[in-house]
């Protein structure tokens, strides 16, 4: 009688038992992860802290003199033929002269436009480069640091102070962030990271 009445008991025991382990690996399962680690960095500072920033830059304006200066050669040419035909008489070689003026205007016209579109597409994949670089430099960072996230901090952008009602709604609504602690922000950090991986 005793023995039967010790296994209903043994049982209870390990039903017991077997719950609280159930439930103590729930809750480990359930317990919630480590905090989320949140950076900011303010873009335009890091851009214009970088040095190869100011490498570019130099470069860029190197093709804009070097566009401009053909293009006031050609003016020049231009405005010395125009004081040529206003010295000849009306006849066949000012009316060669005249012919000539008006193509090299439009030559001119046309290299303007050119020159323009060269600068910019050289500004842009310039623009782009950097930033990929930039990018890939923060993840890499962000990986060592322990940073789970990195947000570009546009609080800091400075809105308009006169616009259009639409563009005023419109530089308002493109706004991510309304406001980021000081603490959080790693824009010196990554300036300095950047300049230092990248020194000659």
């Amino acid at each position: 009688m005793r023995a039967q009445s010790t296994l209903p008991l043994v049982l209870v025991v390990g039903v017991v038992v077997g719950a609280m382990a159930f439930r103590g690996e729930a809750n480990r399962l359930a317990a919630p992860p480590r905090p989320t680690v949140i950076a900011t960095v303010n873009l335009e500072e890091v851009f214009r802290g970088l040095n190869e920033y100011q490498s570019v830059n130099e470069r860029l304006k190197a093709l804009a003199a070097e566009l401009d200066k053909e293009g006031t050669r050609r003016r020049d040419e231009i405005t010395r033929l125009g004081d040529d035909i206003n010295l000849l008489p009306a006849g066949p070689n000012r009316d060669n002269l005249e012919r000539d003026w008006l193509r090299k205007s439009h030559d001119l016209q046309a290299y303007v436009e050119f020159a323009t579109r060269k600068l910019n597409d050289a500004q842009s994949r310039a623009l782009r480069d950097l930033y990929e670089r930039i990018r890939g430099d923060i993840a890499a960072l962000a990986t060592s640091s322990g940073y789970d996230v990195v947000f570009v901090d546009d609080s800091v952008a400075v809105l308009p102070e006169v616009a259009s009602e639409a563009e005023m709604m419109r530089q308002i609504s493109a706004r991510r962030i309304l406001y980021a602690g000081k603490e959080i922000d790693i824009t010196k950090q990554v300036v300095d990271a950047i300049n230092a991986r990248r020194a000659p």
